[in-house]
C-alpha cells in the first residue's frame, strides 16, 4: 500500500471500527482474557469530559464513547494521544 499512511494501512489491516455503546463495550472487554483497552481523553486524564475505547475482539475493532471514565479489571491499558 504506496501512500496510504500507517491509518489507511491499520484499517485495511485490521477491518472498520465498530461503534457500540459504552455497556457493550464492557461486556465485550469482560469477556476476554488480559484483554488490550486503548483509551482515549484529549483534555489529558480527568480533564476531558469524552472518553474513547478502543479494542480488539475475535478479529473487529471496537470502539466506544462515553461521558463517564470507564474501569476495567485485568486489563492492559495504553493511552493513545488520539483516536481515529
Amino acid at each position: 500500500m504506496e501512500g496510504g499512511g500507517a491509518a489507511a494501512q491499520a484499517k485495511a489491516v485490521l477491518g472498520p471500527k465498530i461503534t457500540v455503546q459504552p455497556l457493550d463495550f464492557m461486556r465485550i472487554v469482560a469477556q476476554m482474557n488480559r484483554p488490550v483497552v486503548v483509551i482515549n481523553n484529549p483534555g489529558g486524564i480527568g480533564f476531558s469530559k469524552t472518553w474513547q475505547y478502543l479494542t480488539s475482539y475475535k478479529g473487529f475493532l471496537f470502539h466506544t464513547v462515553s461521558k463517564k471514565e470507564l474501569t476495567f479489571d485485568n486489563c492492559e491499558i495504553f493511552e493513545a494521544k488520539k483516536i481515529t
